[in-house]
């Protein structure tokens, strides 16, 4: 035996006793299926079940990016739709108004409905009102 060969079987000693102290957690928390494994075996089998797995999820999550995608969109439809709608009813309730104006003569509730936007229709009816119970 030569004088280097002592301490590279030193080293060796070490490092293979290092690699099971570190090592340790897989002894401990082995599986049935990784019974009678090398422990590197079992862990390159724990990572590559753990790549796949984050894989998977990061397709899922890019999935669930775009469908929020479509429902933010649906739903902005849903708003511009709605909008739409709310101006349609005004215009009808608009001409609606100036057709029942137009059988009346509500020259003084121009001078009434002075008061701001909304006013002209409750003093309007008021005055319906009014003057079916003269």
């Amino acid at each position: 035996m030569t004088d280097q060969q002592p301490e590279a079987l030193r080293r060796s000693e070490l490092s293979n006793k290092e690699w099971l102290d570190k090592t340790e957690w897989v002894q401990k928390t082995s599986q049935p299926n990784e019974l009678g494994k090398h422990r590197a075996d079992v862990i390159k089998q724990r990572i590559d079940r753990l790549l796949a797995e984050n894989e998977q999820l990061r397709l899922y999550a890019s999935g669930a990016d775009m469908l929020v995608g479509v429902w933010k969109a649906r739903a902005q439809e849903f708003m511009n739709s709605s909008d739409r709608l709310r101006a349609e009813m005004e215009a009808i309730g608009a001409a609606a108004e100036r057709e029942a104006c137009a059988t009346i003569d509500v020259t003084p509730l121009h001078i009434l409905a002075s008061d701001g936007p909304g006013t002209a229709i409750l003093k309007y009816r008021a005055a319906i009102r009014a003057r079916g119970k003269a």
